[in-house]
């Protein structure tokens, strides 16, 4: 039996919000190894989301202009509770830099500045 709550869907302008307000997403896509779904440090600009990576990387793969998926999201375990929010697009490699560029947490050298066009952005909130 499940406990009664509701689901409801975020507005797109406030999906752009909660990606301003974040710095850690999720990026998923069909590589050369299979499909991979990896954690990675992120800016956003209000039109495109921006992340640096290592050139020798699975993640690089995505210069080539690839179809992906970005998902951010916060979850409280205690209240069952929390919202996501889903963003489709193609990646590349830009032309021009962005104002506030990522700052990668992990360590090494991440030179190759990637940006993912928004096609589509969704959300939805969840509640007990």
């Amino acid at each position: 039996m499940t406990a009664p709550g509701y689901l409801l869907p975020i507005a797109p302008d406030e999906c752009r919000q909660l990606l301003a307000e974040r710095v850690v997403g999720r990026v998923a896509w069909q590589s050369s190894k299979g499909l991979m779904l990896l954690p990675l440090n992120y800016s956003f600009d209000g039109e495109a989301i921006w992340f640096r990576v290592k050139r020798d990387s699975v993640l690089a793969e995505l210069a080539d202009g690839r179809d992906i998926v970005f998902e951010i999201e916060d979850v409280d375990e205690e209240t069952s509770g929390g919202w996501s929010v889903l963003v489709r697009g193609r990646v590349g490699v830009p032309t021009a830099r962005p104002a506030d560029e990522p700052q990668p947490w992990a360590p090494g050298d991440r030179d190759l500045l990637l940006v993912m066009g928004i096609d589509d952005i969704t959300g939805r909130t969840v509640s007990a």
